[in-house]
């Protein structure tokens, strides 16, 4: 896996947490009125990645749904309640990718002493450097 599209894709999620904010912020027209133009953000954004299917435009609407959802109930605290949501935000994606670090973890401890750690009872064996 590469760092720069990790850090792509996690400045992605941001970039469409503050997409959210600033919608919501800017159209204070209602609930659905600004679902209605997150949408049609998306399906913009889904057209021009060639991923327009139908099931990505509903499972999308539902996630920006309860996105809306979930910052309309954190608008109760201010901008701090915002500042709540982004981090939670960035704490499921980062939790979401937990599998694929823990296998990249195993395959590099596996290089390194034939298999990975959590197969060592104890500590793992010491490594020795010869020349």
């Amino acid at each position: 896996m590469e760092m720069k599209k990790e850090l792509l894709s996690i400045f992605k999620g941001i970039l469409y947490v503050c997409v959210v904010y600033w919608t919501v912020v800017t159209f204070t027209t209602g609930t659905f009125t600004t679902w209605l133009i997150l949408m049609g953000f998306n399906i913009l954004y889904l057209q021009w990645t060639n991923s327009l299917t139908f099931p990505s435009v509903f499972k999308n609407g539902i996630l920006i749904g309860g996105l809306l959802i979930f910052f309309k109930f954190l608008s109760r605290f201010g901008g701090s309640g915002y500042i709540l949501g982004i981090i939670a935000i960035v704490a499921v994606i980062l939790f979401s990718r937990r599998k694929k670090f823990l296998d990249i973890k195993h395959q590099g401890e596996t290089m390194i002493w034939g298999k990975p750690l959590k197969d060592f009872k104890g500590k793992p064996p010491k490594i020795k450097i010869v020349r």
